[in-house]
Parts: C-alpha cells; sequence; structure tokens
C-alpha cells in the first residue's frame, strides 16, 4: 500500500503524485500495476463538495483512470453508486462490476435480472457487459464482533510473508506522510476523549434498544470492538440525525 487518505484535503497531492506514476507508466519506465480503492464513494463526493480543490482532484482521477487503464492504473469505487460524479460514471462505463443482495445493485451496475429476488449476505452477482454470474464472497473473518482484530491479524500474516517489500512511490516518500503501520486505534483515540467514547458506546446500546434489538442478540460487544470500529458503528446510528 502506497499511501492512505483520511481527509479531502489529501487528495489533490495524491492524485498528483498517481498522476506521476501514471507519467511512468505510460513512458515504459515503471510495469507496475496501481489500484485505487475507494469505500463508501457517496459519503466522500458528499464530504469534498464544499472543497473545490478536492472536486478537482477527483475529477482529476476520472481523467487518469480513462487515459492511463491500459497502461495499468486500476479505480474500485463501492457504495450505492447514487451521486453523480465523473469518476462514477468512468468506472461504470467498464461495465464490470460486483452487485451484491439486491437488484438496486444490478440497476446501478447496468445490468438486469428478472424475477430477481434478495439474496443472503455475501451472496452477488458480477456484472460483466450485462452479463451475470452468481457468486458469494468469502468473510475474512470468523466472528463479526472481532472482525477489526482478525482483519489485522490477515495483514500481520502478508506482512510477515512479505517483509522489507513494502511499495514506494516511484520518487520516494515526503517528509510529511505519516507511517502506514500505525495502529488504527490510534487515529480513533484522537478523535474522541475516553469519556466522550464511553458515552458513545451507551448511546449506541441505548439507540439500538429503543429498535427492539439489543446488541448481544446480534453478537455484537461493543467493549471488545476495535475504536474505529465502534466510531463507524456509531455513524451508521447517527448519521441521520
Amino acid at each position: 500500500m502506497l499511501a492512505v487518505a483520511r481527509e479531502p484535503g489529501e487528495l489533490p497531492g495524491l492524485v498528483a503524485r498517481l498522476a506521476a506514476e501514471c507519467r511512468a507508466l505510460a513512458s515504459g519506465e515503471s510495469d507496475r500495476r496501481l489500484h485505487v480503492v475507494i469505500d463508501n464513494f457517496d459519503d466522500l463526493t458528499e464530504e469534498i463538495e464544499r472543497d473545490s480543490d478536492a472536486v478537482d482532484a477527483l475529477s482529476e482521477l476520472a481523467q487518469l483512470a480513462g487515459r492511463h487503464g491500459a497502461d495499468g492504473l486500476h479505480v474500485i469505487i463501492a457504495g450505492l453508486l447514487d451521486t453523480p460524479s465523473p469518476l462514477k460514471s468512468r468506472v461504470l462505463n467498464s461495465g464490470y462490476g460486483l452487485g451484491l443482495r439486491n437488484s438496486d445493485s444490478l440497476t446501478t451496475l447496468r445490468a438486469y435480472s428478472r424475477n430477481f429476488k434478495d439474496l443472503p449476505a455475501g451472496r452477488g452477482h458480477i456484472a460483466s457487459a450485462g452479463q451475470l454470474t452468481l457468486i458469494q464472497v468469502a468473510q475474512p473473518y470468523t466472528d463479526a464482533a472481532s472482525r477489526a482484530a482478525e482483519l489485522d491479524e490477515w495483514v500481520g500474516v502478508i506482512q510477515a510473508r512479505y517483509p522489507g517489500e513494502a511499495a514506494e512511490w516511484l520518487d520516494g516518500p515526503t517528509n510529511d506522510e505519516p507511517p502506514l503501520d500505525e495502529p488504527a486505534e490510534a487515529a480513533a483515540n484522537g478523535q474522541v476523549s475516553q469519556r466522550a467514547y464511553a458515552l458513545l458506546k451507551t448511546a449506541i446500546a441505548a439507540t439500538s434498544l429503543q429498535q427492539g434489538l439489543a446488541l448481544t442478540d446480534i453478537g455484537i460487544n461493543l467493549d471488545e470492538m476495535a475504536e474505529d470500529d465502534v466510531i463507524r458503528l456509531a455513524e451508521s446510528y447517527f448519521s441521520e440525525a
């Protein structure tokens, strides 16, 4: 992994470095493959709409994807994909995607199926040029409540298998880049105080009970979850408020 962008202000610099990498791909100076993964794409576009530099960076990424896809640049976006965006249009124009669970996902991918029924979690279709292939996506964890810890273990296994082979930008690291091996909990600790964090967990549990479902009934123990996972859960409960 070369870099992670956590704030809109980081996008312009990241896309500028990607552009330099793409020029090297096009000229033959590099034969690596670059994969840009954007999760919660709709949330991203909403978050950056008031940051013109970040909006321009995302548009530039769309241009890079169109120009250098054959050279080795691959862009993967995930979400409902309801928000208009040049990058979304560029990615969907590839005619390839993964739609999970319901017919709305296939509509987004411009693929249709008659008599479609909602599917269990993890099951869906690969859509390629409008043609569907039924698949089941494996979960890289055995317990949803401990998924963060189990995913961290997977990362540790991969790092141990390839020691000393961390990816680097062709022009080297910059002085202001944070270390990529910093624990995920560190970011969460900086967002909330311990008291506010405890109150947040209490609010999540109370809201879940108000909705008629105790967290323990669905196998969730907030005290055993990583702090960043608790914050994401809180966003799912309160983001509409």
